[in-house]
């Protein structure tokens, strides 16, 4: 039974226009937003297409050059959509391949129908070339998986979606002997339209309002002068960071020596530059996973998540030799640092963080008082 694809067509439209005044809004509110305007594109391109295919009879096809519009309309959604994500995701924007595939559906709807005077063949090529620009947008939100975004993962449910109603249509061209009209070429596609529409444009705005969440919540967890995270930062990644199995996890609470000397002597830029390049100095030295922070002043904190006792004091030492073996190049000429350092461990760390940090307090203390320049063991620690 073939459906009446006109209605389809009509609450396709009135569907966009609702969602292009939603992101018209977003756009006016951040004009600079790149990827925005490739969306905001996205969805008036398809808005664009729906309203010519309103316009034409469902048992004909468009004439060429209103057909090339209304098709390359539709592709051109999907690429600026793939285009909208790399930028999104901070990349490239592609907009020369978008502008080349919304091209070749363009040129191809007059011209091979005219070459081979088969119309099935040039509505295949058009369903390739849409499914094409579907693959893209998938493949994108794959690679960026590791963003931690559930938003994207509706916009590539919604995309796979329409990925497999162009295949689909592929199939169904492939297997029917029936001329082909906007009524044949457009059912299986239009179904799949009406829900996979609002999923990525409502995906899309979900996206944008949670990567401006998480852009907040890391603003408020990292210390801007170094880039590494603060206390609260911390107190949110501990879990992650930490083992839960029989190996210890150590603790390293680093106070630079002398470090009010470099402000009064060199000045406070000065004292900035000393902070910046030991954070640096720090996450050369240690392990990727290793969690790094700014304590407070020119104290910081690592914790290094299943580690020996004897390992710990290892990469205390490591971490101690990387700081002291290279001057530090200041405004007014290189200036030796050394750090203090005192180390603690504990098989349950996250339960008793507060009682590990006050014991590695404890040895940083004993390592500044028995000269600088130092790592320090806590008693606690050398009695387990």
């Amino acid at each position: 039974m073939e459906l009446d694809i006109t209605t389809f067509h009509f609450s396709s439209v009135l569907s966009r226009v609702g969602f292009m005044i939603v992101f018209a809004v977003m756009i006016a509110k951040s004009p600079g937003t790149r990827y925005l305007w490739c969306w905001g594109g996205a969805i008036a391109a398809s808005t664009l297409g729906s309203l010519i295919a309103l316009s034409v009879p469902q048992n004909t096809m468009p004439a060429p050059a209103l057909g090339a519009i209304m098709f390359g309309a539709y592709v051109a959604s999907m690429a600026l959509s793939w285009s909208g994500l790399r930028l999104f995701y901070e990349r490239p924007g592609k907009l020369a391949w978008a502008l080349l595939l919304i091209m070749l559906t363009g040129i191809s709807y007059p011209i091979l129908p005219a070459l081979s005077g088969s119309m099935a063949l040039e509505v295949a090529l058009i369903y390739a070339l849409a499914g094409m620009g579907s693959a893209l947008v998938v493949v994108e939100i794959y690679r960026a998986r590791h963003k931690r975004l559930w938003s994207q993962y509706v916009v590539g449910a919604a995309f796979t979606s329409y990925l497999l109603s162009f295949m689909l249509g592929l199939v169904q061209i492939a297997l029917s002997d029936k001329v082909v009209t906007m009524t044949s070429a457009g059912q299986g596609p239009m179904i799949f339209d009406q829900v996979s529409s609002i999923m990525v444009y409502f995906g899309l705005i979900a996206m944008t309002s949670e990567w401006a969440n998480q852009q907040l919540i890391e603003q408020a967890e990292t210390d801007p002068l170094t880039g590494l995270i603060n206390r609260r930062g911390v107190a949110t990644r501990l879990d992650a960071t930490c083992t839960s199995d029989e190996r210890v996890n150590a603790v390293l609470l680093l106070d630079i020596d002398h470090f009010k000397s470099v402000n009064d002597c060199y000045g406070h830029d000065d004292g900035d530059t000393v902070l910046s390049e030991f954070a640096s100095r720090l996450r050369q030295t240690l392990r990727d996973n290793d969690l790094i922070a700014r304590w407070g002043g020119e104290e910081f904190l690592v914790v290094l998540p299943g580690v020996s006792l004897e390992t710990a004091r290892q990469r205390a030492e490591a971490v101690r030799l990387a700081i002291a073996k290279l001057p530090f190049q200041l405004s007014r000429g290189a200036l030796d640092v050394t750090v203090s350092i005192g180390v603690a461990v504990s098989h349950t760390l996250v339960q008793q963080f507060d009682t590990t940090v006050n014991a590695a307090d404890a040895a940083l203390y004993q390592a500044k008082h028995a000269g600088r320049n130092r790592v320090c063991l806590s008693h606690h620690a050398l009695t387990e």
